[in-house]
């Protein structure tokens, strides 16, 4: 995801309340990237949902964009919307690879 997504283990954060929630019980990563929008996000996506060891899969993974691609069209991270929505499917297809639920 983008900086929505970075800043998830900040102090009262989603993402540190689902790794205090798990604890002892699984493990929570957080990828995000501030500033990213989905053109950028979907060269990265095949490093960032990397393979689990053989036979095992990552219960979920979230997948957080568009507010950067939402921006006024002069701005450098604004994204068409057909364009954001190729991006967001392939980006979800690579999650879908190493993920049981997305």
């Amino acid at each position: 995801g983008d900086s929505l997504t970075q800043r998830g283990f900040e102090p009262e954060g989603w993402a540190a309340a689902l790794a205090h929630y798990y604890g002892r019980r699984a493990d929570v990563y957080n990828r995000g990237y501030g500033g990213y929008n989905t053109r950028w996000a979907r060269e990265l996506a095949p490093a960032l949902f990397a393979r689990p060891p053989q036979g095992q899969a990552h219960l979920l993974a979230t997948v957080w964009f568009g507010a950067n691609d939402a921006c006024i069209s002069t701005e450098r991270a604004h994204v068409p919307l057909l364009e954001f929505e190729a991006n967001l499917e392939t980006i979800v297809q690579q999650a879908r690879q190493v993920a049981r639920v997305v």
